[in-house]
């Protein structure tokens, strides 16, 4: 295989990319993001995606979703998130969709993947990559493999780059430092 999908198999490979929620954000600022994600602003750690697994409040007291790291890239706010799904949870994307865009794709260790597309304050699509349902598709998901075992996680890396602008690759999400912080894990307020 070659071409786009080829450019998002370490998603697939890395074993320490195995939970995931990457969100990207356009028209908003960082402390917009910041605040939405209910960030504490005095846990920041500058450090690689695979530390946010430290900073985590370990169960019982919490279940490792209460990290992210926020950066920019490329005139993008970048989320990211390591067994996390807070992106994908209502009302993130039409609160921060307002003066913009907003696109999440996130995956958990069972393969239970979602996707949501988000403008001008509204969700214009919510999906499962690999349970795919057509109806209600958008024009950004023509000719990619969604339903398909094998091809569903590199697709909806696809996705994200075709409604972002953005190609996202492994060093930057993975080796490279975030600001990453500890957050509020309960759903945000209306």
């Amino acid at each position: 295989m070659s071409g786009p999908l080829e450019e998002y198999r370490w998603t697939q490979e890395d074993d320490g990319f195995d939970a995931y929620c990457v969100t990207v954000v356009r028209g908003a600022s960082i402390d917009d993001v910041i605040d939405a994600f209910a960030c504490d602003r005095t846990s920041r750690l500058d450090a690689p995606f695979a530390a946010q697994r430290g900073m985590s409040a370990p169960y019982p007291d919490g279940w490792g979703n209460d990290t992210i790291q926020i950066d920019t890239l490329e005139g993008a706010v970048v989320c990211l998130e390591d067994n996390g799904w807070a992106g994908t949870e209502d009302p993130r994307p039409e609160r921060l969709s307002r003066s913009g865009s907003y696109a999440a794709v996130f995956r958990n260790v069972n393969a239970v993947m979602q996707v949501v597309a988000a403008e001008a304050g509204h969700v214009r699509r919510r999906c499962d990559p690999l349970l795919y349902d057509a109806e209600g598709g958008i024009a950004e998901e023509e000719d990619l493999p969604f339903g398909d075992p094998d091809l569903a996680t590199l697709a909806m890396w696809v996705l994200l780059e075709r409604l972002t602008g953005l190609r996202l690759s492994r060093g930057w999400v993975l080796d490279q430092p975030h600001p990453a912080y500890r957050r509020s894990p309960d759903p945000p307020a209306a």
